[in-house]
């Protein structure tokens, strides 16, 4: 969660699993030994609260995968806050700013694309789990959460308002 001294931001993963059909795309072994997909039509959301009482302020409804095997529109890295916009990540793939008085969705960058080669490492970026927006993680093809139906990948990403 986070504020920015308004109300406190909180996203909502409540992602799914569903068992998949035999060879189907992004299906992977789950520790019983079905396979399962994540559900791309379960979870996510960002909710704005007011810090005195926890009302809700306001909601702003995740985005829908589209039939993405390996997508889950769930919510489950931190947000950052700063005056005005809240940056949440999904595993969608995306980094959404939306605006911090109504949650009405302000810019959108999706990870699911070629990175290029900044460091010794060939990064991969797919989804947003674990640190939040502005976290540092790993450069590695390997690693980084690649569960079940996930997309793994990790790397740092660094965001400018003029492009330098």
């Amino acid at each position: 969660m986070a504020t920015d001294g308004k109300p406190l931001y909180a996203p909502v993963s409540d992602f799914k699993f569903k068992v998949a059909m035999s060879g189907e795309a992004g299906a992977r072994a789950s520790i019983i030994g079905i396979p399962m997909l994540m559900d791309p039509n379960s979870g996510g959301g960002l909710f704005a609260l007011d810090l005195a009482t926890g009302k809700k302020i306001w909601h702003a409804t995740a985005v829908r995968c589209h039939g993405d095997p390996h997508c889950s529109p769930a919510q489950t890295a931190p947000p950052t806050a700063i005056p005005g916009v809240v940056f949440a990540g999904s595993i969608d793939g995306h980094m959404r700013a939306y605006a911090s008085e109504d949650g009405r969705e302000l810019w959108t960058w999706t990870r699911k694309r070629p990175m290029t080669r900044s460091t010794a490492c060939r990064p991969k970026a797919a989804r947003s789990r674990g640190p939040g927006p502005w976290s540092p993680m790993a450069c590695s093809t390997q690693l980084g959460y690649g569960y079940i139906g996930e997309a793994p990948g990790n790397v740092l990403l660094v965001y400018s308002v003029d492009g330098k």
